[in-house]
């Protein structure tokens, strides 16, 4: 029979794994900390912006004209297209809605006003106030 205090031992190495695991941001969770942190799924070119779902676009015979057109009001890394910008996304993102404040993650495509889904979540609901920010 294992003795009991040898599992004991590995309690302190685990939560230094679940630690370290925390300790490494991928993802931005709100706009402020865009600026503030240092996050790994957020290459050189990634864009963030914060601003409104429009509409998601079912195009069910056109999987590259899927997604949801957004009106960007704040730009926080890189810059959106004056044309508009689409998300182009494989299927609808859970709990988003048409008028929703949202924080929009994504990597740009070869077409300008279009991003794609990248690392983070693409579509993060945020608070109306934090759409436009302090300043």
């Amino acid at each position: 029979m294992r003795s009991p205090i040898r599992h004991l031992a590995a309690i302190p190495l685990l939560l230094a794994a679940v630690a370290a695991c925390q300790a490494e941001h991928v993802c931005p969770p709100t706009p402020d900390s865009v600026t503030t942190g240092d996050f790994t799924g957020l290459g050189d070119a990634t864009v963030v912006f914060t601003g409104y779902v429009i509409r998601y676009v079912d195009a069910p015979d056109h999987p590259e004209s899927r997604g949801y057109d957004l009106n960007v009001v704040r730009w926080l890394k890189g810059s959106a297209s004056p044309e508009g910008t689409f998300l182009r996304v494989a299927g609808e993102v859970a709990g988003i809605r048409g008028g929703q404040p949202v924080m929009i993650i994504g990597e740009p495509a070869p077409n300008r006003p279009v991003i794609v889904a990248g690392t983070c979540l693409p579509l993060i609901p945020i608070a109306e106030d934090e759409v436009e920010g302090d300043g």
